[in-house]
């Protein structure tokens, strides 16, 4: 019995860590070298660090790629929200920094276009998506479902 329990404690402390390292990524990203848990992220980081570099502008949705990434944001705010969070002046600072100054790439997350409450009357991300629709195209489209938006040629 003592044998029995032995190699159980023994696989219970050898399969997570076996997992753990067979589940595990390492990128070198512009910032030094990052591990990753499982894919969760590094498809991201990895087709991101591949078509950018720094300090180059990028808009992030979420604000997770400006510092591994070394990318710029473009904008006075850190992150986007379909809620009340983000004013309509802060929209409206987006659509000019993502104008003014010609940003190449946008990383939108998917959760952006799925309001929180369909009542709530606090999404002002519209004048954003319109401006991203005319101006920008999905380049990407990664397992998440999150997209990256590349600007149109023929905007200014």
């Amino acid at each position: 019995m003592k044998i029995l329990w032995s190699l159980l404690l023994g696989l219970a402390a050898v399969e997570p860590g076996s997992a753990w390292l067979h589940n595990s990524f390492v990128l070198d990203l512009p910032v030094g070298r990052v591990g990753f848990r499982g894919d969760r992220g590094s498809n991201e980081y990895a087709w991101l660090a591949h078509q950018t570099h720094p300090p180059e502008y990028l808009f992030d949705s979420a604000a997770r790629v400006y510092f591994p990434l070394r990318l710029t944001n473009p904008s006075k705010i850190p992150f986007i929200a379909n809620t009340g969070y983000t004013t309509v002046e802060q929209v409206q600072d987006v659509v000019y920094s993502l104008e003014a100054k010609h940003v190449r790439f946008v990383f939108w997350r998917r959760f952006l276009d799925i309001p929180e409450n369909r009542l709530d009357a606090g999404d002002n991300l519209g004048p954003l998506r319109e401006y991203l629709s005319h101006n920008y195209h999905v380049t990407h489209t990664f397992s998440s479902g999150d997209d990256v938006l590349e600007r149109n040629e023929h905007s200014p």
